[in-house]
């Protein structure tokens, strides 16, 4: 308005859609949601979406902030943007849920998920899977539920070391074929171990 100080220097555009910024909030966190002092969470959600030149213009003085908020009608758009607000609290919230969990010896998320890796296992054993560019080791869709972090890495780094020995050639078939050993008679073990050791032992190794 004319009679504002900075009205010769400084004027307010509406950005073109094309033109995409991401804003800096310079001061405190974003008030959530859902717990902490309500009031104030509505006056900033108000200032940041209502139009206003006054305080008066985001609420009479007989409102409440939390009334004030709940009469204004935001577009599809502001609460989309409202709701992504929360979303890294919720995160937080998590993280922090795991920590509390994990500091009270409860077993969450370490279980190594052998269900998974019976399957994997079963094509390890079927080598002409495994043959040149047939090989794929595909981490994306190996999903595991209810695992932490750290066995969540543990698995990606088991995976990735079978690649690199992909990678390497060792699945591929030998250019000169089959060496000349003799006997190829297959040598029966005595004690049989299932598939889940070999993997064990193979997690320990690679951790250590």
């Amino acid at each position: 308005m004319k009679d504002h100080p900075l009205y010769h220097s400084h004027h307010v555009t509406l950005l073109d859609n094309m033109q995409e910024w991401v804003p800096n909030f310079v001061g405190g966190a974003i008030p959530r949601s859902d717990c902490g002092d309500r009031e104030y969470y509505c006056s900033t959600m108000l200032a940041f979406f209502k139009p206003w030149r006054t305080g008066k213009d985001l609420k009479s003085e007989d409102q409440s902030w939390d009334d004030a908020f709940t009469t204004h009608t935001f577009n599809t758009r502001q609460l989309e943007i409202m709701k992504y607000f929360n979303v890294q609290y919720e995160c937080l919230d998590a993280r922090d849920d795991y920590a509390a969990q994990m500091k009270k010896g409860e077993n969450v998320g370490i279980v190594f998920n052998w269900d998974i890796y019976d399957s994997l296992n079963s094509d390890i054993l079927d080598h002409g899977s495994f043959e040149g560019d047939d090989f794929a080791c595909d981490v994306d869709n190996i999903i595991q539920d209810n695992i932490g972090p750290k066995t969540a890495k543990q698995n990606r780094d088991m995976l990735h070391v079978e690649q690199i020995m992909q990678d390497a050639g060792w699945f591929d078939k030998s250019p000169n074929g089959l060496a000349d050993v003799g006997d190829l008679t297959p040598v029966v073990p005595t004690q049989l171990q299932s598939g889940k050791i070999g993997l064990l032992l193979f997690s320990i190794n690679g951790r250590n």
